[in-house]
Protein backbone atom coordinates (compact mmCIF):
# COMPACT_ATOMS: atom_id res chain seq x y z
CA UNK A 1 0.00 0.00 0.00
CA UNK A 2 2.82 2.21 0.87
CA UNK A 3 4.38 1.68 -2.46
CA UNK A 4 1.45 2.57 -3.98
CA UNK A 5 0.29 5.72 -2.29
CA UNK A 6 4.19 7.14 -2.98
CA UNK A 7 3.66 5.99 -6.83
CA UNK A 8 0.61 8.34 -6.92
CA UNK A 9 2.09 11.00 -5.30
CA UNK A 10 4.94 11.34 -7.65
CA UNK A 11 2.66 10.70 -10.20
CA UNK A 12 0.00 13.25 -9.31
CA UNK A 13 1.92 16.09 -8.56
CA UNK A 14 4.38 15.70 -11.68
CA UNK A 15 1.73 15.18 -14.25
CA UNK A 16 -1.67 16.86 -12.77
CA UNK A 17 -3.09 20.11 -11.94
CA UNK A 18 -3.02 19.14 -8.29
CA UNK A 19 -0.62 20.88 -5.89
CA UNK A 20 -0.97 18.45 -2.76
CA UNK A 21 -0.46 15.33 -4.72
CA UNK A 22 -0.02 13.17 -1.55
CA UNK A 23 -3.73 13.81 0.02
CA UNK A 24 -5.31 13.19 -2.90
CA UNK A 25 -3.10 9.76 -3.37
CA UNK A 26 -3.77 8.73 -0.29
CA UNK A 27 -7.96 9.13 -0.69
CA UNK A 28 -7.12 7.18 -4.15
CA UNK A 29 -5.58 4.77 -2.28
CA UNK A 30 -7.94 4.30 0.27
CA UNK A 31 -11.02 4.02 -2.20
CA UNK A 32 -9.51 1.53 -4.10
CA UNK A 33 -7.89 -0.80 -1.55
CA UNK A 34 -10.54 -3.04 -0.85
CA UNK A 35 -11.20 -3.54 -4.60
CA UNK A 36 -7.35 -4.37 -5.13
CA UNK A 37 -7.60 -6.68 -1.46
CA UNK A 38 -10.71 -8.19 -3.43
CA UNK A 39 -8.96 -8.88 -6.59
CA UNK A 40 -5.62 -10.53 -5.14
CA UNK A 41 -7.61 -12.72 -2.65
CA UNK A 42 -9.43 -13.78 -6.06
CA UNK A 43 -6.18 -14.93 -7.64
CA UNK A 44 -4.49 -16.34 -4.46
CA UNK A 45 -1.86 -13.72 -3.79
CA UNK A 46 -1.61 -13.06 0.25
Amino acid sequence: MAFLIGFLTVFIRRYSLFAEGFMFALLLTNAFMPLLEYGLEKVGVK
